[in-house]
């Protein structure tokens, strides 16, 4: 399965960049200004794509712009957690993602 693209790193909020950052195995300590951000984020992606374990993003997912742990996906409007690999409104429902139908199933 390819690998979902790079977020724009320039158009990350300060938040995003260090959520980018630790959740790809990066680490943000020292990092003053958001150059030092876009450059570890950088070096994180590069780092994950060299086989270092990382959250396997779906494609169209990015850090939350609000700041959660979760990934965010305007198109589909749902938040993606890399921890249970399950899918989420933000009202407390959650889902996972049938890859033979190409559907959100309900966990019950």
């Amino acid at each position: 399965q390819p690998s979902a693209p790079l977020p724009d790193f320039n158009a990350m909020g300060i938040k995003a960049l260090k959520l980018y950052i630790t959740s790809n195995g990066g680490d943000t300590a020292g990092a003053l200004e958001k150059a030092d951000l876009i450059a570890r984020a950088t070096a994180a992606a590069a780092a994950g794509a060299a086989g270092t374990p990382s959250i396997q993003l779906p494609a169209g997912y990015v850090p939350d712009p609000g700041g959660s742990s979760l990934y965010y996906s305007a198109d589909a409007g749902m938040y993606y957690s890399g921890e249970n690999g399950g899918f989420t409104d933000g009202q407390g429902n959650w889902w996972y993602f049938d890859g033979n139908t190409q559907q959100f199933v309900a966990w019950t």
